[in-house]
């Protein structure tokens, strides 16, 4: 069964520019197919900086919430201790 651009635009709500553009590389999708030759390609990231932002950000905010209340360090690193101590995970040393 053959189909005009036109009908499938509309059968499957495209452009016909987007139809034409998906016919014109059908060989190169098909072979991509039975070969499963982009199964593990990823998207490459163009630019880090929004993870470093993020982090500036975090550690700021860490920085402030250690300010407003200084004993949770300690108690963090209590927290830790007993959690790795209770799992037979590896001891953590005491600052002195």
């Amino acid at each position: 069964m053959v189909f005009s651009y036109r009908e499938l635009s509309e059968k499957f709500k495209l452009s016909l520019g987007a139809v034409s553009n998906v016919l014109k590389r059908k060989c190169e999708y098909t072979n991509d197919d039975e070969t499963n030759q982009n199964k593990k390609v990823k998207r490459k990231l163009k630019c880090d900086t929004s993870q470093e932002i993020n982090d500036n950000v975090y550690d700021w905010f860490v920085a402030q919430r250690f300010k407003i209340y200084p004993y949770l360090d300690l108690f963090f690193k209590s927290m830790l201790e007993k959690y790795l101590n209770s799992n037979g995970m590896i001891h953590v040393r005491k600052s002195s």
